[in-house]
């Protein structure tokens, strides 16, 4: 008994449908694994990089700064945590708003401030 037509089955192994499938299937792995790969390497190399700045900034050898790096980065780095104690947007935080009664107590009383007087 011939059996050619098992190849036109859709769940045959051996039709040109399954086998295409089969092979985007690996070539889409092979790329994310590729991407992986890549990005494995570029993390790497931002450890190594800010390593290194630690070490010359413990040596003496280049001036500490305070500056919003993170800002610039490709944020590989995300979720590491800044360098500063203190949460890293303590800069960004809305200053505090005085009311008149604070600030009376502070100053004296808000009514003593002098209005300029316009026109005389």
């Amino acid at each position: 008994m011939a059996l050619k037509f098992l190849n036109k089955k859709g769940w045959h192994t051996g039709s040109l449908r399954n086998i295409e499938n089969v092979w985007k299937a690996e070539q889409k792995r092979d790329a994310e694994d590729k991407k992986l790969e890549e990005l494995r390497k570029q993390i790497q190399e931002e450890r190594e990089r800010s390593e290194f700045r630690q070490l010359q900034e413990q040596a003496g050898l280049v001036p500490k700064q305070e500056r919003l790096d993170f800002l610039y980065d490709s944020g590989l780095a995300v979720g590491k945590g800044s360098s500063g104690s203190d949460g890293g947007f303590k800069a960004l935080e809305a200053p505090k708003i005085e009311t008149p009664s604070e600030s009376s107590s502070k100053r004296g009383s808000w009514h003593s401030i002098s209005t300029p007087q316009y026109g005389q």
